[in-house]
């Protein structure tokens, strides 16, 4: 993988700034900042029916479940 840099400025794909606040030509990144903000060890990101959700680390034993389409997953238990 390359990064092309035309004139000066940035030289690593390190230094990029994305604003992830703003829509880009109607097709939005939304809550992916907060999410990520509180993601710890363990948890699960999933793409609920209108935004990217969080499922926080299961207890050790259990299993991640789904319920169908338009449904949330979740730990379900051994």
């Amino acid at each position: 993988m390359s990064l092309l840099v035309t004139g000066g400025g940035i030289t690593k794909l390190s230094e990029l700034i994305i604003d992830a606040d703003k829509a880009w030509a109607g097709k939005g990144i939304s809550n992916i900042k907060e999410i990520s903000l509180a993601m710890a060890h363990g948890d699960v990101p999933f793409r609920g029916t209108a935004s990217m959700g969080r499922l926080p680390a299961g207890v050790a034993g259990n299993f991640l479940q789904t319920c169908g389409p338009g449904r949330d997953p979740w730990w379900g238990l051994y």
